[in-house]
């Protein structure tokens, strides 16, 4: 399936999700792939300014606790 809405939908039920699903993705991992990606494209124009996804839930986690 191909949606030709330059900004399709990011929402839960929206064609991007249903595209992702019938590729084998959840949302979650669907949203992390797009997270991923812009992180990749600004880190080197902006050091500093990312935080990998993964270190950043460290952070959340040390900040509440857990």
């Amino acid at each position: 399936m191909l949606e030709i809405n330059p900004n399709p939908g990011w929402c839960w039920d929206g064609k991007l999700n249903l595209m992702a699903e019938i590729a084998g993705l959840r949302y979650p991992d669907l949203l992390r792939l797009i997270i991923e990606a812009a992180q990749e494209r600004v880190a080197p124009q902006r050091p500093g300014l990312v935080i990998p996804l993964a270190e950043g839930r460290a952070v959340q986690a040390d900040r509440h606790g857990s």
